[in-house]
């Protein structure tokens, strides 16, 4: 029995605070506890990290102190070799202090690209997708955005900006503050004009997300939701490139033929009207232009390769203005195109530049749009 004693009461307590107390410390080293994360799944961490140096002595200690199941999760900065009583107390009662991130999300980016952003704050980017694209927490948070319907996916919701979130905030948490962010855009005027065309805010943030790819120039974003909302009108196919890109996941400048025939409703080469959903994150700018189309005739584009675009009325010139982009973009062609060739298509394609705009807004408000063609509604498989 005495041999028992001495062994808890002397042996024991030298065993497993000598070790803790006798090697100098090194450091800093910075640690992050992710939320949930498993003790054990930590204490193993703090070993490879040469925190603490031993992981049955660190779990003894966290059982005989009743918080081997406490951890809080932050982002901590500790000293290699501390001793472990001192590690143990800061992970499970004293936590770590809130530490911010800032994140900044492109204009145009898709949840894919965003994913791997937000692995600083500590949210794996395929945990990131599959809450993004889950329709049960689509539904759920729902509440942050009431404008909302309830989307498949939140591509396109998740609004372009430069946050600051900290270390630890769940998925939920993050994706709420986006929404509210797009849904602040969505203010009084921009919901009248919204219901004045008929529109509802899940296609307004489709229209925007094309618009947002294909217009490299502000001040064309009006013009090329024009085009946009003429074919619309006429019942016409949009031909984005961008939308069929997104379905291929693919950036191709010039789509291949057997891409303009893939059976995939974000083909907007052979399926009228509006693509299933939004296909990246649309900026305010192209909100607006979206839902306020410059009043023009144009039916057609093609990109120069500058970030401008050349447009067109007929399907005649818009061939024409192809051309003359494949001749810009390859010099051996020259010798097809004679000069008066090339500056009538500068010429017609010019005008629209020497107009300057003096409202950009209201000047570029396009007629009320009373009745949409029938849009695809299909779901992408």
């Amino acid at each position: 029995m005495r041999k028992i004693l001495f062994f808890f009461f002397i042996i024991f307590p030298l065993l497993l605070f000598y070790p803790v107390i006798s090697i100098p410390t090194s450091g800093p080293v910075q640690f992050p506890v992710k939320r949930g994360e498993d003790f054990r799944t930590t204490m193993q961490r703090l070993k490879r990290n040469q925190i603490i140096r031993d992981t049955f002595r660190f779990l003894i200690l966290a059982r005989v102190m009743g918080l081997d199941k406490k951890s809080k999760f932050g982002f901590y900065t500790f000293k290699k070799n501390l001793p472990e009583f001192k590690v143990l107390l800061k992970l499970t009662v004293e936590g770590a202090p809130l530490k911010e991130f800032k994140i900044r999300i492109p204009e145009g980016y898709t949840l894919k690209k965003m994913a791997p952003l937000f692995k600083k704050i500590g949210i794996e980017p395929d945990t990131f997708l599959k809450y993004t694209n889950d329709t049960n927490f689509v539904r759920k948070v729902k509440k942050c955005c009431p404008l909302m319907d309830t989307p498949g996916t939140l591509e396109g919701y998740l609004y372009p900006d430069t946050y600051r979130f900290v270390y630890g905030e769940s998925v939920y948490d993050v994706v709420c503050r986006m929404l509210r962010r797009t849904c602040s855009v969505f203010d009084s005027s921009v919901i009248k004009r919204m219901r004045d065309i008929d529109f509802n805010m899940h296609e307004v943030l489709t229209l925007a997300s094309i618009i947002e790819k294909e217009a490299m120039v502000d001040s064309e974003r009006y013009i090329i939701s024009g085009v946009f909302h003429n074919r619309l009108r006429k019942g016409m196919p949009l031909a984005s490139n961008p939308t069929l890109n997104y379905a291929l996941g693919e950036n191709y400048g010039w789509l291949p033929r057997w891409a303009i025939r893939s059976q995939t409703p974000y083909n907007t080469y052979i399926y009228p009207g509006l693509p299933p959903g939004p296909i990246c994150a649309p900026s305010r700018k192209s909100i607006l232009a979206a839902l306020w189309p410059k009043k023009v005739k144009y039916l057609y584009f093609v990109a120069r390769g500058d970030g401008t675009h050349l447009f067109a009325r007929t399907y005649a010139q818009h061939q024409r203005n192809i051309r003359y982009v494949k001749y810009l973009m390859f010099k051996k062609r020259k010798s097809k195109f004679s000069s008066s060739v090339v500056k009538s298509v500068e010429k017609v394609n010019n005008k629209s530049k020497t107009k300057k705009d003096k409202n950009r807004i209201e000047n570029s408000m396009g007629d009320n749009i009373n009745q949409k063609s029938n849009r695809n509604t299909q779901k992408s498989n």
